[in-house]
């Protein structure tokens, strides 16, 4: 059976905030912190390389609101 479960890693780089996807050893997209927003802006932003049915080389992207944990 092939295992078809997205997984995460930590960007090697200590200095951004960001979360690499993998679908098994194949990176497809991106989450990450949002260099230079003003900070009433979304804070975190995503991308995707690899989405069944796209045709090669489009891709999508995005920004997402992260409500604080109290």
């Amino acid at each position: 059976m092939i295992n078809t479960a997205l997984t995460r890693r930590r960007a090697e780089n200590p200095h951004e905030e960001t979360w690499q996807i993998y679908f098994t050893d194949i990176r497809i997209g991106a989450i990450g912190a949002r260099a230079g927003v003003p900070v009433h802006a979304d804070q975190w932003g995503w991308s995707v390389g690899l989405y069944p049915g796209m045709e090669p080389g489009t891709g999508r992207m995005g920004k997402r609101h992260l409500r604080s944990r109290a």
